[in-house]
């Protein structure tokens, strides 16, 4: 699985700055909520183990920076593409959007063509997987 650094996703995600693309995502019909969600996820204002690592005094090596449950590289691609314990809410809210639209494209071009050409339901169920991903992530991570 493809490691990109902070800067990588960034670019490959937002060609318009934020808040342009926030207002463009509005007046689609896309719900700010579930936007500021992939926004975060985007740029790296979360809890997932690729940033937390880089927090503690003595920097976590990247490679060491390991899902809970799957025991490889916790970043993006593989919180929103492959982590199974999201497997169920990947399956309700975007699953039928990469098989359908997308499915032999790489992780990075998926989220990029949903990003920048999905319609505003495909958009808002990104965010509502992200959101809620995030919520279940937060549960298991606490125990």
């Amino acid at each position: 699985m493809a490691s990109l650094s902070k800067a990588d996703l960034f670019r490959e995600l937002l060609p318009l700055d934020y808040g342009k693309k926030l207002m463009l995502l509005e007046r689609a019909g896309v719900d700010l909520v579930n936007a500021r969600s992939i926004g975060r996820l985007v740029l790296r204002c979360h809890r997932l183990k690729i940033e937390t690592g880089a927090w503690t005094k003595e920097k976590t090596p990247k490679e060491q920076r390991l899902c809970n449950i799957c025991r490889v590289l916790e970043n993006e691609l593989h919180f929103i593409f492959h982590c199974v314990n999201y497997s169920v809410l990947r399956d309700q809210y975007i699953n039928y959007f990469f098989d359908t639209h997308y499915a032999n494209l790489t992780d990075v071009d998926k989220l990029k063509r949903l990003y920048t050409e999905g319609s505003a339901r495909e958009i808002n169920n990104l965010g509502l997987f992200i959101r809620k991903a995030m919520k279940t992530r937060g549960e298991i991570v606490r125990l």
